[in-house]
């Protein structure tokens, strides 16, 4: 016994924009319910890169972003990928998508560890 289906749509996309005078459109986004498995260690079968993708092009199509968030700023590192340490603050959708566009994402961003780094080599 147990749940073997979940119902999701690329992005989020669909609902009903006339419940809740809108505020009921939309459902849980593909790409964010593969990543939630995979962190979970449940194998889904499906390619999360290519549900980001689907879901860029899924943007690109409506004209708007969509409300998932795993297709802005990509999975978070597992196994050998960490974080980079000195890695400055990150406050936009557009900055966190540098899993997925690399740090020249948040070039220039406050970086804590700058000051930090020059405090305790005495400057």
């Amino acid at each position: 016994m147990g749940v073997d289906s979940f119902d999701t749509s690329i992005g989020g996309m669909g609902g009903c924009p006339y419940c809740g005078n809108g505020r009921s459109a939309g459902h849980v986004p593909t790409e964010d319910f593969v990543d939630l498995c995979h962190e979970m260690g449940i194998e889904t079968g499906y390619d999360l890169q290519k549900l980001i993708e689907a879901s860029w092009i899924a943007e690109e199509v409506v004209g708007h972003p969509l409300w998932g968030h795993v297709s802005k700023a990509g999975p978070r590192p597992r196994g050998g990928e960490v974080y980079p340490v000195d890695m400055p603050f990150v406050e936009t959708l557009d900055e966190a998508s540098h899993f997925i566009n690399g740090p020249a994402v948040y070039q220039g961003q406050i970086s804590p560890w700058q000051e930090n780094s020059a405090l305790l080599a005495g400057g």
